[in-house]
């Protein structure tokens, strides 16, 4: 499992090229092994996230001064496996009590778009003799997580590149500005599911997320329900999500 937990890794660091993630996406839908590694993967960095790792470090600090010394007549426990076990303890401690508190006092939308939130991957180039400008720009740009820089050159792009291509795109880059323009996003995103194309999938997961930070609840969930439905696109995550008591 040691190879997966490498490639889960690299998934949800974004480190992998396009096609080895839709590979890996096709895997986790076919795999409950792999599947599970991923969810308990994401659960574990989700709670190091919420719990903060300062936290962490204080709390194993007590239990170590609280640990009684070892008798010369039992068999002694390594130092790395006593922290391993302590950290498993706590983990899921604290996995129990987050879901519960999620549970009963309810969750921010804006917190829960903060946490699942995070900008597609770059677009390639074009690989024929036939590359626009323009979109090398926006290639460019938004590989430097510059995403308002890259969005007069999508404009720019319009009849040089697909419409869904450009829509998909600006609304990425509209949610990852510093000051997003939501509204404008979700009709990029509906542009982009008006016709049958690659980031179909894609175009809903990021259009329920801009939804949610709107505040519209209930039309996200009828997309994150969907999504869940037809395994598409972040469906585990859509699954989290429809979890919470979203206020």
């Amino acid at each position: 499992m040691d190879k997966d937990q490498h490639i889960i890794e690299a998934y949800l660091e974004r480190t992998m090229t396009s096609e080895v993630r839709l590979a890996f996406e096709q895997r986790l839908s076919q795999e409950p092994a792999l599947s599970e590694a991923y969810e308990n993967e994401m659960a574990a960095r989700e709670l190091i996230k919420q719990a903060g790792r300062l936290e962490l470090k204080s709390t194993l600090e007590d239990f170590d001064s609280q640990m009684p010394e070892e008798s010369t007549h039992k068999s002694v426990i390594p130092l790395w496996a006593k922290n391993a076990m302590r950290v498993a303890a706590l983990l899921i401690l604290f996995a129990g009590v987050y879901q519960v508190f999620l549970t009963f006092s309810g969750v921010n939308t804006s917190e829960v778009y903060g946490t699942y939130f995070e900008a597609y991957e770059a677009p390639s180039v074009e690989r024929d003799g036939n590359e626009s400008p323009n979109w090398k720009l926006v290639v460019a740009s938004y590989r430097n997580e510059a995403y308002q820089e890259a969005l007069p050159f999508l404009e720019q792009s319009k009849g040089e590149v697909p419409d869904y291509l450009i829509a998909f795109y600006t609304g990425i880059s509209l949610m990852a500005v510093q000051q997003p323009d939501l509204e404008q996003a979700v009709q990029n995103f509906n542009t982009v599911l008006a016709t049958d194309n690659d980031y179909h999938q894609q175009a809903e997961w990021y259009k329920a997320l801009a939804l949610l930070k709107m505040e519209k609840v209930e039309e996200a969930k009828v997309i994150f329900k969907r999504i869940v439905a037809a395994k598409n696109y972040k469906h585990k995550e859509a699954e989290s999500i429809l979890k919470l008591n979203l206020k």
